[in-house]
């Protein structure tokens, strides 16, 4: 299973939060040109280990609506784009993903 594969989990793959901050703004730098700024977004910084060793560093931002549709401690279990797209009404079509 690949570890770079979105809804892959392997037993070997673990997440450390290292910090979730609510009422963060999207960072001008993220957004279109033709984009207004965001507020009161939920911002997730975590790491991923692959067998113990850190291979990557990810700083999730979404809106709390989207945040709040996760279960739980999805945050500390999974990857949250693959869980926010299982999520129905999250996935861009509007329906939950077959993975």
């Amino acid at each position: 299973m690949a570890i770079n594969y979105p809804f892959a989990a392997p037993t070997t793959l673990a997440f450390e939060i290292l910090k979730v901050r609510h009422g963060t703004p999207v960072p001008q730098e993220l957004l279109g040109l033709a984009d207004r700024p965001a507020d009161e977004h939920v911002c997730v910084r975590k790491l991923h280990t692959y067998s113990g060793a850190p291979f990557y560093y990810a700083g999730f931002t979404c809106p709390p609506p989207v945040f709040e549709t996760l279960p739980g401690d999805t945050a500390r279990n999974r990857k949250l784009l693959a869980a926010v797209l299982k999520e129905p009404g999250n996935h861009p079509s509007g329906t939950k993903p077959s993975h």
